[in-house]
């Protein structure tokens, strides 16, 4: 996880969340409807505005880049 600005950049499979967290088919779909920028997502990029609306739909950005966090960690001391 890398803070930049207002937001987060965060490794995640943004796919298989919105697939597994809401009625959206894939990333696109999920943006057309929720006025987020594709492009932002793409980059894995996440305002404070996208954590808000992710997290509307049960996709906690925040709790995902800790636990990513967490791992990569994990994997520098082994």
């Amino acid at each position: 996880m890398a803070r930049t600005g207002d937001g987060i950049r965060c490794k995640v499979d943004l796919n298989i969340q919105i697939i597994k967290n809401t009625d959206f088919k894939n990333v696109k779909e999920f943006c057309e409807a929720t006025g987020l920028s594709l492009q932002s997502l793409k980059c894995r990029y996440f305002t404070v505005q996208t954590m808000d609306t992710l997290l509307k739909y049960g996709i906690d950005i925040r709790a995902i880049a800790k636990e990513n966090g967490k791992k990569e960690l994990e994997n520098e001391q082994n």
